[in-house]
């Protein structure tokens, strides 16, 4: 991968990885000594780890390998690369500790091979971990895949399991879309009281998932529980539409109670044009990027 050379490094990139490394490197070093049970193994063994990410290699350079974006650097490709940048740190610890591992990385977004592809390819190559930054579809597929070739995948991005169940080989690193509820709803119980709540949210089946969530919140609560008024929005929703829902004279709390990342940032933007005539807070869902933070200060 020589094109990360052309990769200027500067501090503002450098300390996510740097978080990114120590969720790695700590996911890595006690699998890797479960999977060699004894010293002497580990000096004769090496054990196979199949890296899944985002890399658009394919789209970032032409068959020339000339790199087509010149000076600049799309954000798109920084979550896919700040990933295999700390794999590579994370591999080089487990190096000095005389972990005999081989890593193979698979960019998800090559146009060469698809995703069913380089899963095939992994398990021939008698992958023995899979770790993986991937969207909900992603992650539903390489999970399938792990449990029907019994590999231990893990998931470093999602807040939530994608509709993943029954899956002895799947493992989370984040928390559960409902353990960020539930500490939400704890937030805005302690700090908003009595406001007025309202949840803005797209028509789905995750959506209902997450509304479901609230309710339980609510129903298992040892304080007063919120009123939340549940608001359903198109994919196209104006502006008009949520400051009917809002009163000048009162702040309000606005829960962003979708996944969808474009729904999400749409509403930030929508609510921060009309922030200053209605005093507003705005809850998001895990899946809020710095940009979806950015639309809305």
């Amino acid at each position: 991968m020589n094109w990360m050379k052309k990769r200027k490094s500067n501090r503002s990139v450098l300390l996510p990885i740097a978080h990114c490394l120590l969720l790695i490197a700590y996911c890595l070093l006690p699998v890797a000594y479960c999977l060699l049970p004894i010293a002497s193994v580990a000096q004769t063994t090496r054990h196979k780890i199949a890296i899944f990410t985002p890399l658009y290699l394919d789209s970032s350079f032409d068959d020339l390998n000339n790199y087509r974006y010149g000076a600049q650097f799309p954000k798109f490709i920084n979550p896919g690369l700040e990933f295999y940048e700390g794999v590579q740190l994370a591999l080089d610890s487990l190096s000095k500790e005389k972990v005999q591992l081989e890593a193979f990385v698979y960019d998800t977004r090559s146009a060469k091979q698809s995703l069913v592809q380089q899963l095939e390819i992994a398990g021939n190559d008698g992958a023995e971990l899979i770790l993986a930054y991937t969207n909900p579809e992603e992650s539903w597929n390489i999970s399938n895949t792990a449990r029907l070739k019994k590999i231990p995948y893990i998931n470093v991005n999602l807040p939530n399991d994608a509709g993943i169940s029954g899956n002895p080989y799947f493992v989370m690193m984040n928390a559960t879309l409902q353990t960020h509820i539930s500490l939400i709803y704890k937030y805005i119980q302690k700090n908003y009281p009595l406001n007025p709540v309202i949840m803005f949210r797209k028509k789905g089946k995750m959506e209902d998932v997450i509304q479901s969530y609230f309710n339980d919140a609510g129903k298992n609560t040892a304080s007063v529980a919120l009123k939340i008024n549940y608001v359903d929005l198109a994919d196209s929703f104006s502006v008009n539409q949520l400051t009917s829902k809002l009163d000048s004279e009162q702040h309000t709390v606005c829960i962003a109670g979708s996944l969808d990342e474009d729904f999400g940032r749409r509403l930030a933007q929508q609510l921060a044009s009309v922030s200053k005539s209605y005093p507003l807070t705005l809850v998001g869902m895990p899946t809020f990027d710095n940009r979806v933070h950015h639309s809305f200060l």
